[in-house]
């Protein structure tokens, strides 16, 4: 049910999706860094930490 979607913006004006405006979904995934233990520590380099992650996605329908 588009209720259940949050408005976004494009630009500065907000767009309410109604099926008419919905163009895709996007997910954030936070990533986590740590200082590259290949650099020196005052080196100001990082990289990402490896991580489990599992994603489950259910019950979405796209009608027209």
């Amino acid at each position: 049910m588009a209720s259940d979607f949050t408005a976004g913006l494009s630009g500065t004006t907000s767009v309410v999706p109604n099926g008419d405006t919905l163009v895709g979904l996007g997910w954030t995934v936070p990533l986590q860094f740590q200082a590259d233990p290949t650099m020196p520590a005052d080196a100001g380099v990082y990289v990402p930490i490896p991580a489990t992650m599992t994603i489950n996605i259910d019950d979405i329908t796209f009608m027209q």
